[in-house]
């Protein structure tokens, strides 16, 4: 008789050549949901990197103590290597990743488990709205709070800080980590011609899916352009208005009715169609030099109102939809993702994409991981308490948008 069975494999691909991975959450994660996934009366896992001992070591001690946190409340990293090394040679090989399982650890005593189920949805919801009675505090506060107090990579500005690019930050405040900061083409003989603010920033799916950045200011809209072509970018999605509250928040970048030339590209304005809560806005950007074009798309959300958040997550639904639809069409290129300083509506942008991305493959949503994720490659994504609360309300609206919550897919 043909007996089958059915096996998973969790294939970890974000562990680099060289080192560690950047991010302990991402491993954490991943320790996680492969674990869990391992029946009670099912065999061992098994475990492999290439020789089998660094990788696979620094997995089965996370997976272990994570267990023994659960039930002693304890940790023991040292006597757990030890142990395993008398079972099989150089577990754990190198000292920078008995050093990481540490963090990975702090990281899973800090933050908790913040992963629902998307049938308990509801009812985590209502608890995390609610008052803590311990504290007078509402639990999304703390939880939004306890996101400053993460482990995350030592926050690195240098070239933000250079003085030859000082000038071309919109805020002193809002600095892009040089780690994760997107690289201009170096223009010969201009000392900082290689910097913009902006970061790369990971999808659910994808790597290096979103562009976060800055609104252009006057000195810097060549190079906004510059990079479009550069990463080949087909979507600029605009959270903020031009004036808010008296302010000027972004700069008009691209053009009315004449085409703009700005060095060796032209951009032109080809179509502009006003929606409910947003403008559809399609540009023509052509490299002179390189005789190329290429048909852009700005999504300009402007329902945002001065302070605060949306009343209703339904325009940024369908906003992220939207966008979803064209990126399909044109290639699934990386999406540039602005507000006015490129963290907080940006932030909130990439987080709700990621989680109902997620939603829908994993059925489950854990808004604080995913926040997190975002902070460990550009500072301050999703930037106030009330942001933040604002992707729990919009997922909620998601998932009320469907008659049962098990056919939201």
């Amino acid at each position: 008789k043909i007996q089958e069975r059915l096996i998973k494999q969790f294939h970890y691909t974000a562990w680099p050549d060289h080192g560690v991975p950047s991010s302990p959450s991402s491993l954490l994660n991943f320790v996680r949901k492969s674990s869990a996934a391992n029946p009670p009366n099912a065999g061992p896992m098994v475990v492999h990197c290439s020789a089998g001992v660094g990788r696979t070591g620094t997995y089965i001690v996370i997976d272990t103590q994570l267990e023994r946190i659960a039930k002693r409340k304890t940790v023991d990293v040292f006597g757990n290597v030890q142990k395993l090394r008398n079972q099989r040679l150089l577990m754990v090989q190198v000292e920078d990743q008995y050093i990481f399982i540490h963090s990975v650890l702090l990281e899973a005593i800090n933050s908790g488990d913040t992963e629902i189920q998307v049938e308990d949805f509801p009812e985590q919801m209502r608890e995390i709205m609610d008052v803590n009675p311990e504290t007078g505090v509402p639990r999304v506060e703390e939880e939004f709070q306890r996101l400053g107090r993460s482990v995350v990579p030592p926050a690195l500005f240098k070239a933000a800080n250079m003085n030859c690019n000082k000038q071309k930050n919109r805020y002193a405040n809002v600095l892009p980590y040089d780690e994760s900061r997107v690289k201009l083409s170096l223009i010969p003989g201009v000392e900082g011609s290689d910097y913009i603010n902006a970061n790369y920033v990971d999808g659910y799916m994808k790597k290096k899916a979103f562009i976060a950045t800055q609104a252009p200011i006057p000195d810097t809209i060549a190079d906004f352009w510059r990079m479009v072509w550069q990463e080949c970018s087909l979507t600029i999605v605009m959270l903020s208005n031009e004036m808010e509250s008296g302010r000027i928040k972004v700069h008009r970048y691209w053009p009315n009715k004449a085409p703009a030339v700005i060095g060796d590209l032209m951009v032109e304005l080809m179509s502009e169609q006003k929606f409910e809560e947003y403008m559809l806005r399609e540009f023509k950007l052509t490299n002179t030099k390189e005789k190329a074009s290429h048909v852009i798309r700005q999504y300009h959300y402007n329902c945002w109102p001065d302070v605060g958040s949306p009343s209703s997550g339904a325009g940024m639904i369908d906003l992220i939809g939207q966008v979803q639809r064209w990126q399909q069409q044109s290639g699934n290129k990386i999406v540039t993702v602005h507000c006015s300083a490129g963290v907080g509506r940006t932030g909130v942008f990439c987080a709700l994409s990621n989680l109902i991305e997620r939603l829908k493959t994993e059925h489950v949503i854990d808004v604080f991981q995913t926040v997190k994720m975002l902070r460990q490659k550009r500072p301050a994504m999703v930037q106030t308490k009330e942001q933040y609360e604002f992707c729990y309300n919009t997922l909620q609206e998601y998932l009320d948008s469907f008659d049962l919550y098990a056919n939201f897919t």
